[in-house]
Protein backbone atom coordinates (compact mmCIF):
# COMPACT_ATOMS: atom_id res chain seq x y z
CA UNK A 1 0.00 0.00 0.00
CA UNK A 2 1.34 3.34 -0.99
CA UNK A 3 1.07 6.29 1.40
CA UNK A 4 1.55 10.03 -0.07
CA UNK A 5 2.53 12.29 2.29
CA UNK A 6 2.06 15.93 1.29
CA UNK A 7 4.58 18.82 1.94
CA UNK A 8 3.07 21.80 1.32
CA UNK A 9 6.18 24.13 -0.15
CA UNK A 10 5.04 27.60 -1.35
CA UNK A 11 1.56 28.21 -1.46
CA UNK A 12 -0.79 27.09 -4.45
CA UNK A 13 1.82 24.17 -4.97
CA UNK A 14 1.94 20.78 -3.57
CA UNK A 15 5.47 18.18 -3.23
CA UNK A 16 5.61 14.93 -1.76
CA UNK A 17 7.78 12.65 0.02
CA UNK A 18 7.65 10.27 -2.23
CA UNK A 19 7.39 10.14 -5.78
CA UNK A 20 3.43 9.47 -6.47
CA UNK A 21 2.02 6.93 -8.04
CA UNK A 22 -1.65 6.63 -10.02
CA UNK A 23 -2.86 5.97 -6.44
CA UNK A 24 -1.74 8.14 -4.72
CA UNK A 25 -3.21 10.75 -7.19
CA UNK A 26 -6.21 9.26 -7.25
CA UNK A 27 -6.74 9.52 -3.72
CA UNK A 28 -5.78 13.25 -3.52
CA UNK A 29 -9.27 13.36 -6.52
CA UNK A 30 -11.33 11.84 -4.30
CA UNK A 31 -9.88 14.09 -1.26
CA UNK A 32 -10.47 17.28 -3.61
CA UNK A 33 -13.77 15.99 -4.00
CA UNK A 34 -14.83 15.15 -0.71
CA UNK A 35 -13.58 18.74 0.45
CA UNK A 36 -15.49 20.65 -2.55
CA UNK A 37 -18.90 18.90 -1.73
CA UNK A 38 -18.12 19.63 2.38
CA UNK A 39 -17.43 23.16 1.62
CA UNK A 40 -20.71 23.76 -1.20
CA UNK A 41 -22.60 22.08 2.02
CA UNK A 42 -21.41 24.48 4.61
CA UNK A 43 -22.11 27.52 2.17
CA UNK A 44 -25.36 26.65 1.69
CA UNK A 45 -26.12 26.02 5.29
CA UNK A 46 -24.41 29.47 6.45
CA UNK A 47 -26.91 31.59 3.45
CA UNK A 48 -29.77 30.28 5.19
CA UNK A 49 -29.25 31.59 8.17
CA UNK A 50 -26.16 34.61 7.31
CA UNK A 51 -27.07 35.38 3.65
CA UNK A 52 -24.60 34.76 1.07
CA UNK A 53 -21.73 37.31 0.91
CA UNK A 54 -21.39 36.31 4.84
CA UNK A 55 -21.33 32.32 4.33
CA UNK A 56 -18.60 33.07 1.29
CA UNK A 57 -16.26 34.81 3.54
CA UNK A 58 -16.65 33.09 6.09
CA UNK A 59 -16.27 29.76 5.19
CA UNK A 60 -12.96 30.93 2.92
CA UNK A 61 -10.94 32.51 5.85
CA UNK A 62 -8.68 30.30 7.82
CA UNK A 63 -9.61 32.27 10.93
CA UNK A 64 -13.57 31.50 10.89
CA UNK A 65 -13.43 27.97 9.14
CA UNK A 66 -13.55 26.82 13.02
CA UNK A 67 -15.69 29.18 14.12
CA UNK A 68 -18.89 29.43 11.64
CA UNK A 69 -20.42 26.43 13.68
CA UNK A 70 -19.93 28.75 16.90
CA UNK A 71 -23.07 31.36 17.29
CA UNK A 72 -22.35 34.68 16.46
CA UNK A 73 -23.41 37.87 17.96
CA UNK A 74 -24.07 41.64 16.45
CA UNK A 75 -22.16 44.28 18.54
CA UNK A 76 -21.52 47.82 18.22
CA UNK A 77 -18.89 49.77 16.53
CA UNK A 78 -15.62 50.03 18.26
CA UNK A 79 -15.10 51.93 21.29
CA UNK A 80 -12.17 54.59 21.29
CA UNK A 81 -10.49 51.88 23.73
CA UNK A 82 -11.38 48.93 20.68
CA UNK A 83 -14.11 47.31 22.68
CA UNK A 84 -16.88 46.15 20.97
CA UNK A 85 -20.16 46.31 23.28
CA UNK A 86 -22.23 42.92 22.66
CA UNK A 87 -25.75 42.04 24.60
CA UNK A 88 -26.12 42.19 27.90
CA UNK A 89 -23.55 44.31 28.85
CA UNK A 90 -20.68 42.50 27.19
CA UNK A 91 -17.91 43.40 25.39
CA UNK A 92 -15.49 41.78 22.63
CA UNK A 93 -12.29 42.41 21.96
CA UNK A 94 -10.16 42.14 18.67
CA UNK A 95 -8.39 38.79 19.26
CA UNK A 96 -5.16 37.65 18.72
CA UNK A 97 -4.06 41.10 17.85
CA UNK A 98 -1.75 44.09 20.10
CA UNK A 99 -1.41 47.69 19.80
CA UNK A 100 -4.74 49.02 18.30
CA UNK A 101 -7.10 50.87 20.56
CA UNK A 102 -5.95 54.48 19.83
CA UNK A 103 -5.60 53.63 16.22
CA UNK A 104 -9.47 52.35 15.91
CA UNK A 105 -10.85 55.40 17.46
CA UNK A 106 -9.05 57.23 14.77
CA UNK A 107 -10.07 55.14 12.22
CA UNK A 108 -13.93 56.26 12.76
CA UNK A 109 -14.63 55.64 8.91
CA UNK A 110 -14.12 51.86 9.29
CA UNK A 111 -17.49 51.87 11.40
CA UNK A 112 -19.81 54.62 10.18
CA UNK A 113 -21.35 52.78 7.66
CA UNK A 114 -20.76 48.96 9.26
CA UNK A 115 -22.51 46.28 10.83
CA UNK A 116 -20.49 43.76 13.09
CA UNK A 117 -20.29 40.54 14.23
CA UNK A 118 -18.42 39.02 16.56
CA UNK A 119 -17.11 35.25 16.68
CA UNK A 120 -16.48 33.53 19.94
CA UNK A 121 -12.56 32.98 20.10
CA UNK A 122 -11.89 32.38 23.48
CA UNK A 123 -13.03 32.60 27.08
CA UNK A 124 -13.01 35.98 28.69
CA UNK A 125 -9.80 37.55 30.44
CA UNK A 126 -9.32 38.94 33.58
CA UNK A 127 -10.86 42.22 32.92
CA UNK A 128 -14.13 40.31 31.12
CA UNK A 129 -13.87 41.28 28.21
CA UNK A 130 -14.04 38.36 25.16
CA UNK A 131 -11.97 38.05 22.60
CA UNK A 132 -13.29 37.22 19.27
CA UNK A 133 -13.21 37.63 15.46
CA UNK A 134 -15.04 40.55 14.19
CA UNK A 135 -16.63 40.58 10.86
CA UNK A 136 -17.32 43.81 9.35
CA UNK A 137 -20.15 44.61 6.63
CA UNK A 138 -19.66 47.73 4.88
CA UNK A 139 -19.63 49.40 1.17
CA UNK A 140 -22.73 48.97 -1.25
CA UNK A 141 -22.51 45.35 -1.63
CA UNK A 142 -22.12 44.79 2.19
CA UNK A 143 -19.20 42.55 1.52
CA UNK A 144 -18.26 40.92 4.78
CA UNK A 145 -14.11 41.26 6.17
CA UNK A 146 -12.54 40.20 8.81
CA UNK A 147 -11.54 43.42 10.95
CA UNK A 148 -8.15 41.94 12.03
CA UNK A 149 -6.86 41.58 9.18
CA UNK A 150 -7.78 44.90 7.59
CA UNK A 151 -6.33 46.73 10.89
CA UNK A 152 -2.88 44.25 10.47
CA UNK A 153 -2.64 45.18 6.92
CA UNK A 154 -3.25 48.75 7.49
CA UNK A 155 -0.92 48.94 10.24
CA UNK A 156 -2.59 50.06 12.91
CA UNK A 157 -2.60 47.08 14.82
CA UNK A 158 0.19 43.83 15.06
CA UNK A 159 -0.66 40.55 15.26
CA UNK A 160 0.20 38.44 19.00
CA UNK A 161 -1.11 34.94 18.42
CA UNK A 162 -3.04 33.18 21.03
CA UNK A 163 -6.23 31.62 20.09
CA UNK A 164 -5.80 31.09 16.17
CA UNK A 165 -4.80 28.37 14.35
CA UNK A 166 -1.43 28.11 12.53
CA UNK A 167 -3.05 28.83 9.46
CA UNK A 168 -5.12 31.63 10.50
CA UNK A 169 -1.26 33.53 12.33
CA UNK A 170 0.15 32.44 8.74
CA UNK A 171 -2.71 34.70 7.15
CA UNK A 172 -2.38 37.60 9.65
CA UNK A 173 1.24 37.51 9.31
CA UNK A 174 1.07 37.69 5.48
CA UNK A 175 -0.78 41.40 5.99
CA UNK A 176 1.70 41.85 8.55
CA UNK A 177 4.45 41.59 6.02
CA UNK A 178 2.51 43.94 3.70
CA UNK A 179 2.54 46.47 5.84
CA UNK A 180 5.70 46.38 7.38
CA UNK A 181 7.34 46.78 3.88
CA UNK A 182 4.81 49.87 2.94
CA UNK A 183 5.92 51.16 6.13
CA UNK A 184 2.35 51.66 6.99
CA UNK A 185 1.11 53.29 10.32
CA UNK A 186 2.89 51.64 13.38
CA UNK A 187 5.77 50.37 11.12
CA UNK A 188 6.68 53.98 10.36
CA UNK A 189 8.33 53.95 14.08
CA UNK A 190 8.14 50.48 15.32
CA UNK A 191 11.92 48.68 15.04
CA UNK A 192 12.80 44.46 14.92
CA UNK A 193 15.19 43.71 17.40
CA UNK A 194 18.18 41.47 16.24
CA UNK A 195 18.72 39.09 18.86
CA UNK A 196 22.67 39.46 17.76
CA UNK A 197 22.25 42.99 20.51
CA UNK A 198 21.04 40.90 23.73
CA UNK A 199 21.11 44.64 26.00
CA UNK A 200 18.18 46.41 23.61
CA UNK A 201 16.02 43.62 24.49
CA UNK A 202 16.78 43.50 27.89
CA UNK A 203 15.44 47.43 28.13
CA UNK A 204 12.28 46.41 26.64
CA UNK A 205 11.45 43.68 28.98
CA UNK A 206 7.78 43.74 29.74
CA UNK A 207 6.72 44.87 26.07
CA UNK A 208 5.55 43.23 23.01
CA UNK A 209 8.71 42.95 20.73
CA UNK A 210 9.23 40.95 17.12
CA UNK A 211 12.87 39.79 17.05
CA UNK A 212 15.05 38.08 14.11
CA UNK A 213 17.84 36.52 14.45
CA UNK A 214 19.50 32.86 13.47
CA UNK A 215 19.44 29.76 15.92
CA UNK A 216 22.92 28.91 17.46
CA UNK A 217 21.67 25.74 19.20
CA UNK A 218 18.60 23.27 20.48
CA UNK A 219 17.98 22.73 23.95
CA UNK A 220 15.92 20.53 26.48
CA UNK A 221 15.04 19.49 29.33
CA UNK A 222 11.87 17.66 30.55
CA UNK A 223 9.42 20.06 30.87
CA UNK A 224 11.26 22.83 28.32
CA UNK A 225 12.77 23.25 24.78
CA UNK A 226 15.39 26.10 24.36
CA UNK A 227 16.30 27.85 21.19
CA UNK A 228 19.69 29.46 22.19
CA UNK A 229 20.44 32.60 19.99
CA UNK A 230 23.73 32.52 21.82
CA UNK A 231 26.44 30.56 23.32
CA UNK A 232 26.24 32.38 26.66
CA UNK A 233 22.90 32.18 28.46
CA UNK A 234 23.36 34.31 30.99
CA UNK A 235 23.69 37.02 28.97
CA UNK A 236 22.26 35.97 25.21
CA UNK A 237 18.58 35.82 23.69
CA UNK A 238 17.10 32.63 24.46
CA UNK A 239 13.29 30.83 23.47
CA UNK A 240 11.54 28.53 25.29
CA UNK A 241 8.71 26.26 24.77
CA UNK A 242 6.70 24.63 27.76
CA UNK A 243 6.37 20.67 27.27
CA UNK A 244 2.71 21.63 27.23
CA UNK A 245 2.44 23.48 23.96
CA UNK A 246 5.55 21.15 22.39
CA UNK A 247 3.20 18.96 19.92
CA UNK A 248 1.30 22.66 18.79
CA UNK A 249 5.06 23.39 17.45
CA UNK A 250 6.04 19.90 16.28
CA UNK A 251 2.72 19.99 14.06
CA UNK A 252 3.44 23.34 12.60
CA UNK A 253 6.60 22.38 11.90
CA UNK A 254 5.49 19.35 10.05
CA UNK A 255 3.23 20.82 8.04
CA UNK A 256 6.22 23.07 6.56
CA UNK A 257 8.38 19.73 6.11
CA UNK A 258 10.23 20.32 9.26
CA UNK A 259 11.30 18.93 12.47
CA UNK A 260 12.24 20.33 15.98
CA UNK A 261 16.27 19.40 14.90
CA UNK A 262 15.58 21.31 11.71
CA UNK A 263 15.63 24.31 13.45
CA UNK A 264 19.20 24.23 14.25
CA UNK A 265 21.30 27.07 12.06
CA UNK A 266 17.91 28.68 10.70
CA UNK A 267 17.15 32.46 10.54
CA UNK A 268 13.56 33.34 12.21
CA UNK A 269 11.60 35.33 13.60
CA UNK A 270 9.54 35.72 16.93
CA UNK A 271 7.09 37.65 18.95
CA UNK A 272 6.13 37.88 22.13
CA UNK A 273 6.72 39.61 25.81
CA UNK A 274 10.17 40.09 26.73
CA UNK A 275 11.42 38.78 30.01
CA UNK A 276 14.76 38.23 32.08
CA UNK A 277 16.02 35.65 33.26
CA UNK A 278 19.43 36.08 33.64
CA UNK A 279 19.19 37.34 29.37
CA UNK A 280 16.80 38.23 27.50
CA UNK A 281 13.74 35.58 27.24
CA UNK A 282 10.67 34.87 24.83
CA UNK A 283 8.19 32.31 25.92
CA UNK A 284 6.68 30.64 22.83
CA UNK A 285 3.11 29.24 23.55
CA UNK A 286 1.60 29.64 20.24
CA UNK A 287 3.48 28.03 16.67
CA UNK A 288 2.47 31.04 15.35
CA UNK A 289 5.02 32.91 17.20
CA UNK A 290 7.57 31.57 15.50
CA UNK A 291 8.02 31.81 11.86
CA UNK A 292 10.91 30.81 9.61
CA UNK A 293 12.13 33.10 7.46
CA UNK A 294 12.25 32.09 3.73
CA UNK A 295 16.32 33.43 2.97
CA UNK A 296 19.76 31.86 3.68
CA UNK A 297 21.48 34.68 4.64
CA UNK A 298 22.52 35.50 8.55
CA UNK A 299 19.58 38.30 9.26
CA UNK A 300 21.52 38.66 12.83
Amino acid sequence: MAFCIPLVAAKGSRKYLMRPNNTCLANDALRTFSSAFAKGALLALLAVITGPALAEDISEHPCLQEHVSSSAVDVGPPTSKGLFPGPGNTFYILADTIGGWSSLHKERDLAASAKFRAFLAGPANRWGFIPAWIVQADGPDRKHRLLQEQLIARGLTAVDPKLGSWSCTQRLVEAEDRAREDKSGLWQARKIFSSYYPEPLVQAAGQHVIVEGRIVSLGKTERTRYLNFGRYWKTDFTASIDAANDDALQKALLDQGLDWTDLSGRAVRLRGVIEVRDGPLLRLSHPGQLTILDREEDRK
